[in-house]
């Protein structure tokens, strides 16, 4: 293989890798700008995170860390090192941006409909993001995806 060719493999990677990092932040920014704010819980192992985070007063970044394990060994013995990889660095990044964005502004307040439809479409961008891009945020887009 040419030189060419692997920096053109590499070049792919790294752009794979920065798109589900942006992803993951999109998230964390729907969660915590519209959901955690406003007492709405995601679902899933994010939304056990949330509803963790809130009773045991854990950070969530940790919870996000932490309860994703198996199902990113499901998802490097189901469908590869690669995707594993590319989780891992989305479930990191999510976690990560939890911690960082916890003190942002609120960005929709009162109606609980507008609540839930404002966050599901900027965290659901976030998750197809870094889902298009070959990673998961969540154990429960893993299992979706190993078609459990």
């Amino acid at each position: 293989m040419s030189t060419i060719a692997k920096h053109k493999i590499l070049v792919k990677k790294i752009s794979r890798a920065v798109a589900v990092v942006i992803g993951a932040f999109i998230t964390a920014y729907g969660l915590e700008s519209v959901l955690i704010p406003n007492n709405v819980s995601d679902g899933g192992v994010t939304g056990l995170s949330i509803v963790g985070s809130q009773l045991f007063g854990l950070p969530l970044g940790v919870l996000l860390a932490v309860l994703n394990i198996p199902f990113i060994y499901l998802g490097y013995k189901q469908i590869g090192k690669s995707f594993a990889i590319y989780s891992v660095i989305g479930i990191a990044s999510l976690a990560y941006g939890t911690s960082i964005m916890h003190h942002i502004p609120i960005i929709v307040q009162g109606d609980t409909l507008l609540i839930t439809v404002v966050g599901g479409i900027i965290i659901g961008f976030g998750i197809g993001l870094a889902l298009r891009n070959g990673g998961a945020l969540d154990g429960i887009d893993m299992l979706a995806l190993v078609g459990i």
